[in-house]
C-alpha cells in the first residue's frame, strides 16, 4: 500500500492506493483506492467485505472479447517522487486480461488528486473498459463533473475524457464506512464506460480530478485534455498543464520524462533521464526526478539508489557538498538522495 498525506492533521487529504489482489484478505483489488479522507470526511470509501471482485473497488477493470479475467496478483510501482508542494506515482497491473493498466496520480498538495488511468492492450481485441468511484452521500451528475456534497463541503471529480458517465445509488451497507453519518446513509458510484476496438499497443486514458471544495469560486478546479496525454487544469485565474506523454512539450523543452507539470511558476520532470530547456541541460544515467521554480530560480533533484553515478549538466548547480563530485567541466557524481539545485 502507498499512502498520500502531508501530515497526521484529519483536516489535510488523506489517499491511500493498494497494492496487491492476493494473500489472506483475498479481494482482487491491486491498483484500486480504498480510501480518500479530506477536511475531517470521509469520501471514497471500499464496498463490503464479501463483495471481492474489481467492479466492488476504486480502480479499472477490463474486458476483452466478452470475457473478464482477473487481473495479475501484484503490482508494480514504475515510480514515486514526493516534493515539497506536489507527489507523483504510477503504478502497472501488467497483465490485465490482455492488456496493462497503469494509474498515474499527480498530487498537488492540498488542492487535488489527477488520476489518469490508461490501458494499454498487449492483445488486439474489442475491449470494454470501466471507471468506478464509490462515494458516501447523495451524488449528481452534470457534464464531466460528479459531485457528492456532506454538509458545506463537496467531493468533485471532473473528467477530461470520452467514456459515457452514469451514476447508481445503493444503501451504505459497507463496513468499510463504519458509524459514518455525514453520506445519510447513502453511497453513489460515478461510472464511466467506454467500448472500443484496440489493437496491439494501442491504448485509452480515463482523466479524473479529484479535489474538495466548500463552494468558493477560488476553490474551484476545471480540467481540460490539452493534447495526446496532456491536460490542463485550472484554479482561478491560474492554469498549469500535467502530461504523461513528453512528446507534447515537442519545440519547447526536449525531454523523455514519464510525466511532466508545466505552469508560469515552474516545471517538474519525473522519472527523467534527460531534458534541455533553453541553456538548461541534464543527463542522468537512469531516471531522476525534477522540479525547478521559474521564480525563485531554485528546484530539487531526487536521485533514487538505481540511478546514482555520473550526471552531465549545464546552467544548474547542485548542491552536493556532501555525497557528490565534480569530475570534469559540465560532470558531476552524485549518490542516491535529494539535492538543492
Amino acid at each position: 500500500k502507498m499512502a498520500f498525506r502531508p501530515s497526521m492533521n484529519p483536516q489535510d487529504e488523506y489517499l491511500l492506493l493498494d497494492g496487491t489482489s492476493t494473500f489472506s484478505h483475498g479481494h482482487i483489488d491491486g491498483n484500486s483506492v480504498p480510501r480518500l479522507t479530506w477536511r475531517n470526511h470521509l469520501w471514497i470509501h471500499e464496498s463490503d467485505y464479501i463483495k471481492n471482485t474489481p467492479r466492488y473497488h476504486n480502480g479499472v477493470v477490463v474486458t476483452r472479447d466478452g470475457v473478464q479475467e482477473e487481473p495479475a496478483p501484484l503490482t508494480v510501482l514504475d515510480y514515486a517522487a514526493d516534493f515539497r508542494n506536489a507527489g507523483f506515482s504510477r503504478s502497472t497491473i501488467d497483465d490485465f486480461n490482455g492488456a496493462a493498466w497503469s494509474r498515474t496520480i499527480a498530487w498537488k498538495k492540498g488542492k487535488y488528486f489527477l488520476f489518469l488511468d490508461t490501458v494499454k492492450a498487449r492483445t488486439p481485441g474489442d475491449y470494454r473498459l470501466e471507471c468506478r468511484w464509490r462515494c458516501p452521500g447523495e451524488g449528481s451528475l452534470k457534464g464531466n463533473e460528479y459531485r457528492v456534497s456532506q454538509g458545506d463541503l463537496s467531493l468533485f471529480i471532473r473528467s477530461a475524457d470520452d467514456a459515457s458517465r452514469s451514476i447508481t445509488h445503493e444503501s451504505d451497507y459497507s463496513v468499510n464506512a463504519g458509524n459514518y453519518t455525514p453520506g445519510g446513509g447513502r453511497h453513489g458510484i460515478c461510472y464511466a464506460r467506454t467500448e472500443l476496438p484496440l489493437q496491439t499497443n494501442g491504448k485509452y486514458t480515463f482523466a479524473n480530478l479529484l479535489s474538495v471544495e466548500g463552494g468558493s469560486a477560488a476553490e474551484k478546479k476545471e480540467l481540460y485534455r490539452a493534447g495526446e496525454g496532456a491536460y490542463v487544469i485550472r484554479e482561478g485565474g491560474a492554469a498549469g498543464i500535467i502530461g504523461i506523454d513528453p512528446a507534447f512539450l515537442a519545440g519547447k523543452i526536449a525531454t523523455d520524462a514519464q510525466l511532466y507539470t508545466l505552469d508560469p511558476t515552474g516545471l517538474t520532470m519525473v522519472n527523467v533521464t534527460g531534458f534541455t530547456y533553453g541553456d538548461i541541460s541534464i543527463e542522468s544515467p537512469a531516471p531522476v526526478h525534477l522540479t525547478l521554480d521559474f521564480q525563485k530560480l531554485t528546484g530539487r533533484l531526487l536521485v533514487p539508489e538505481q540511478a546514482a553515478g555520473a550526471f552531465k549538466i549545464r546552467g544548474i548547480m547542485v548542491s552536493a557538498a556532501r555525497t557528490g563530485k565534480e569530475t570534469g567541466e559540465g560532470i558531476i557524481t552524485l549518490a542516491p538522495g535529494s539535492y538543492a539545485v
